[in-house]
């Protein structure tokens, strides 16, 4: 599970995971941030067409457990799709592997917020 960024990319970037892969979105890590806190529908709402591609259509969405750390985040998604009901997440940090790890640990010891 290794991600690298492209050198012109942020040092922050928003990402999806899926499918067991990390894949770099278009959207702004400070509003992903503030709608991972305020509306996370909204935010879901911003990667859907990403999401879509990947799995097809998205019948039902649901919000998942969040992790909030002090400049990163991750929210999951629980999705109603024509393959199942798979989860995403959507991931805001310098590391978004170490960010997911974090999840997992918090997810772990119920300390979600």
């Amino acid at each position: 599970m290794s991600y690298e960024f492209a050198a012109a990319r942020s040092r922050r970037p928003t990402v999806i995971y899926v499918l067991d892969e990390f894949r770099e979105v278009d959207v702004d890590p400070d509003e992903a941030l503030k709608l991972m806190k305020a509306d996370p529908l909204k935010l879901f709402d911003s990667v859907r067409k990403v999401v879509e591609e990947e799995l097809g259509r998205i019948r039902g969405v649901e919000v998942g457990a969040r992790y909030l750390g002090k400049d990163e985040g991750v929210v999951e998604f629980l999705l109603e799709t024509d393959i199942g009901h798979p989860a995403i997440k959507v991931i805001v940090s310098e590391d978004p592997a170490k960010a997911l790890r974090k999840f997992y640990e918090a997810e772990k010891t119920s300390s979600m917020r």
